[in-house]
């Protein structure tokens, strides 16, 4: 009886599941964990290794500055209390030392792949040489921590990347993903670099992946966003760059900053230009790479002796453009515009007048007599006197008092640097401006713009030069900053010019520096979009958005006149590497890329693959045709199957025939960075179930193939939904 019970309890058990077992596949399917989700499980990882790669360069290089510099602070802080032989010292060892670690260490790790992320992303599958991405990091700490003139975000993003595409390596990923992941990387440095995960995650989509899709985007967001919080828990969330914020509010505020974007646009173009002549000077030489790095480091030096503010990145000294610093902060006798009304308030203060009591006081015995000898006219003697004593005033101590400069209206400018509680000599500026401010008719603030102009102008230069030298002589950097700098001094140059003219409907100068940032990262990155949110991240000043996103666009029109290629596809397109210059945000099917399907390719036989090898390659695999490359695994050709049935029978006497015997000639390929649209007609030509890719169509380099059926699936898919789109 129980056995009766057990076969009828079984059979309700079967029943029941027939009846269920659709719905609980469609739940299984629910709970299936997507490629989605995985994605953005990586990127949170690659974001993680991206802060700590952060906080680890930050560290280094304090650690290798001190070890060149023997004092802490910031360089160009350090470099104004440097005598001037130890300006031109020290970068120069620092570029020794940098090519020395760049010459012995790429021996050491032997020849490898290309580091050049885009070119492993566009032209290649994904994998960056660890060795000599680890290399070039510690080649970065020496030339960065030694004065020259790059940026620290190149290393981060580099070493980023290549610890995030080692990841994918070590997993064994496709190259797809590990294309992913280096995008990741490269967002996550950016962010963590500048405190900024928008700016990370468009940089990566726009620049490095040429992919806004929302399943590229997606982990990039994901990945910056980690970067950031993580270094923000080290760092905090200080702006790097501060301004006074400035209303926008009428449209003729507007067209000087278009004339602004002119400049910058024609000024990026001429900077990739003259940074494409200086490698080719120092490509010359003829030299080891150590001695071309340790002349850029002399070159540094030589102009630091002038203008030490071109050590580094420019960080300090775009900070102190912002903020109105023009170089001298003195008063000249000239300034003295208006000296007899000057002197009666110096003679007789009047008793509301403490600011006038104040100088009274600190006025040399000499000042005093000429002071009370004084009958009007030129005065020179006088003028010279006060202006000595006046300097003497503002370099000794504060002179701000609440109540001294009572009565005394200051500038917003003034203001915004009092709040800051300046030291050094920030104060000394800040006391020459409250000295303006209390004697607006009788101090002239003419001779610091003409002044400011000629100084910015040289120091502009100087850090143009300083860059050229850096770059060109092969150190390994970033070049955002030095950007950011050239831009700021450039921007802040125009609006003094303007002033100087009678223009610029009395706007301040720090919104034309904080423009010409923008539109000079625009010109030579050519995304004016990344330069917008780049320039409102690191300055936190919406204000500014306005004349901002005016002077990005048409900088970047004015630099494709005159240039054709950005900063990072110039080195692409001398390796035959084209680039799209406009990434698409389209999510249609028909803007993919080969890359995007690409998967890994099928194993090809070597050249001198036996008879008895191929014929067991076609006996264990379901291809009838086998790729075959050289030794340096350039694609020479395939074989088919069909062209091994006249050897099927034959005997001992053809064990000497190899695959490049019985290979015909390569196919039309393909290239990762190619569009579907574009490969179309390849892809219906040929015979193969999967069709090769090669990096590039000049070096052939098998990376990967594409199922020729998944792309006719894909056009299928698209030209089913046109077709009910339009019924």
């Amino acid at each position: 009886m129980a056995f009766f019970t057990g076969i009828k309890v079984i059979g309700e058990a079967q029943a029941y599941i027939r009846d269920h077992w659709q719905r609980a596949l469609r739940i299984r399917e629910k709970l299936r964990f997507s490629e989605e989700a995985f994605h953005l499980m990586l990127a949170g990882g690659v974001g993680v290794i991206g802060g700590l790669v952060n906080l680890l360069f930050y560290y280094a290089t304090e650690s290798v500055r001190l070890l060149f510099l023997r004092q802490p602070g910031e360089l160009v802080e350090v470099a104004e209390r440097m005598p001037p032989w130890q300006r031109v010292i020290t970068p120069t060892l620092g570029g020794l030392l940098a090519g020395l670690v760049l010459y012995w260490g790429l021996r050491m790790a032997g020849p490898q792949r290309s580091t050049n992320l885009l070119e492993v992303v566009v032209a290649g599958d994904g994998r960056l040489p660890f060795r000599n991405g680890l290399v070039k990091f510690l080649s970065s700490l020496f030339t960065i921590s030694s004065g020259g003139s790059i940026g620290r975000e190149g290393g981060i993003v580099q070493l980023s990347a290549t610890i995030a595409s080692k990841w994918g390596q070590i997993a064994k990923w496709q190259p797809y993903r590990l294309r992913l992941l280096v995008g990741c990387g490269a967002a996550s440095g950016i962010s963590a670099a500048y405190n900024a995960p928008i700016s990370g995650a468009v940089f990566a989509a726009l620049i490095v992946l040429g992919n806004f899709s929302m399943s590229m985007f997606a982990p990039l967001v994901f990945a910056s966003v980690v970067a950031t919080m993580v270094s923000r828990s080290f760092f905090g969330i200080q702006p790097w760059y501060t301004a006074l914020p400035f209303e926008f509010t009428s449209v003729t505020q507007l067209p000087w900053f278009v004339f602004l974007g002119i400049l910058t646009g024609a000024m990026g173009a001429a900077f990739l230009k003259l940074l494409n002549r200086a490698e080719e000077i120092f490509k010359r030489l003829k030299a080891p790479i150590y001695i071309r790095l340790a002349l850029g480091g002399l070159v540094v030096g030589i102009i630091a002796v002038q203008f030490p503010g071109v050590w580094g990145n420019g960080y300090v000294i775009t900070n102190r453009i912002l903020h109105g610093e023009y170089g001298s902060a003195t008063f000249a006798p000239r300034d003295i515009v208006n000296l007899p009304l000057f002197a009666s308030q110096l003679r007789k203060p009047a008793p509301a007048d403490e600011v006038s009591q104040y100088l009274q006081i600190e006025l040399s015995r000499e000042s005093q007599q000429l002071l009370s000898d004084y009958r009007g006219g030129p005065g020179a003697p006088l003028r010279q006197r006060l202006a000595d004593d006046l300097n003497r005033v503002i370099r000794n101590e504060a002179i701000y008092d609440a109540q001294r400069f009572t009565n005394v209206t200051l500038s917003a400018e003034t203001s915004d640097l009092l709040n800051q509680k300046p030291q050094g000599t920030d104060l000394v500026r800040l006391n020459r401006m409250l000295l303006l401010d209390a004697y607006p008719e009788e101090l002239s603030k003419q001779h610091a713009m003409e002044a400011g102009l000629l100084f910015l102008v040289g120091l502009f230069l100087a850090k143009l030069i300083a860059t050229l030298a850096t770059v060109g002589s092969g150190a390994v950097g970033g070049v955002f900053t030095p950007t950011l700098f050239l831009g700021a001094g450039l921007g802040a140059a125009f609006g003094l010019a303007l002033k100087l003219l009678g223009g610029g409907e009395r706007l301040p100068i720090a919104p034309f520096a904080v423009v010409g940032m923008g539109s000079m990262l625009s010109a030579t990155t050519r995304s004016p979009l990344l330069a917008m949110i780049m320039i409102f991240e690191i300055s936190l000043d919406y204000s500014l958005m306005p004349p901002l996103m005016l002077a990005c666009v048409v900088s970047i029109l004015v630099a494709r006149r005159l240039h054709p290629d950005s900063i990072y596809t110039e080195p692409l397109r001398q390796k035959g590497v084209s680039v799209l210059q406009d990434a698409t945000a389209s999510e249609a099917a028909t803007e993919r890329t080969v890359g995007e399907i690409m998967r890994a390719p099928v194993p090809p036989l070597r050249e001198t693959a036996t008879l008895g090898e191929i014929a067991s390659r076609f006996l264990t695999s379901a291809n009838n045709f086998l790729p075959v490359v050289d030794a340096k695994n350039q694609l020479a050709g395939i074989v088919a199957l069909q062209d091994l049935k006249e050897y099927l029978g034959a005997g001992d006497e053809l064990r000497g025939v190899i695959a490049y015997d019985l290979m015909r000639p390569p196919p039309p390929c393909v290239t990762p960075n190619q569009r579907l649209l574009d490969v179309l007609p390849v892809v219906l030509a040929s015979e193969q179930r999967n069709i090769p890719v090669v990096n590039t169509l000049k070096e052939n380099r098998l990376v990967g193939a594409v199922a020729r059926a998944e792309v006719l699936g894909i056009f299928s898919e698209v030209i089913a939904a046109s077709s009910k789109t339009y019924t």
